[in-house]
This record gives C-alpha cells, sequence and structure tokens, in this order.
C-alpha cells in the first residue's frame, strides 16, 4: 500500500504540481535501486501526462520502451537517476551506495527485456 498527496498551487501565470508518494519499501530494493526506481517511474508519467496535454495524444508504449533504450531515453534515465541519487545524497544516504544505486536504476529503465525464446 502507498499513499499519494497531490497539491496544485497557482504560481505566476501557471500551476506547481506537487506530488508527495510514501510507500513502505523493502530495504533490499532501496540499497539496490535508491529513490530513482520509484521516482524515474513518476518522472516518465509526468513526462507522458505533459505530452498528452500537449497534444491530446497517448504514448505509444512500445515506441516509449523503443526510445528509453535508445540513446536518448538512457541519457534521460541518467539525467533523473542522477538527480534522484543527489537527492539520495543530500538526505543522508551514502555517496558511493547512492550512485551504484543509479546506476542500477538507470540499467533497469533502459536495458530492452529479454523477449522468451520461440
Amino acid at each position: 500500500m502507498s499513499w499519494l498527496e497531490v497539491r496544485l498551487s497557482e504560481e505566476g501565470e501557471g500551476t506547481v504540481l506537487e506530488l508527495v508518494h510514501e510507500a513502505p519499501v523493502d530495504p533490499e530494493m532501496w540499497r539496490q535501486y535508491g529513490p530513482g526506481a520509484v521516482g524515474i517511474g513518476w518522472d516518465g508519467l509526468l513526462h507522458s501526462f505533459g505530452h498528452y496535454l500537449e497534444t491530446a495524444e497517448s504514448l505509444d508504449p512500445d515506441e516509449w520502451e523503443q526510445w528509453m533504450t535508445g540513446t536518448e531515453g538512457i541519457a534521460y534515465a541518467r539525467l533523473l537517476g542522477d538527480a534522484w541519487g543527489a537527492a539520495a545524497i543530500a538526505d543522508g544516504d551514502d555517496p558511493e551506495a547512492a550512485k551504484a544505486a543509479v546506476d542500477a536504476v538507470v540499467a533497469f529503465y533502459t536495458v530492452p527485456p529479454q523477449q522468451p525464446e520461440s
């Protein structure tokens, strides 16, 4: 089970969206992937939502997967992972452990899934 709090507030001519997501996380999963495990998933969801708001079209899951496993997607995941790693370090996580978790979570989101053998 997890909890989600959504806040919208006016800022200038726009709106700020703030999400607070709380969930119990297996300590082994946290050690391996850090906050990016869920964070990059939220980032991808918000990316997709932004695309929908701009175009009124959903992203094709297969195209998204191909993009995430290509050069641009890997750079995107690295940028996101590094930001989540920096947040973990700022929150007191060991820097080397946080960097290892970033590498693991970026690989998780960017390595194409294995196709079953025919």
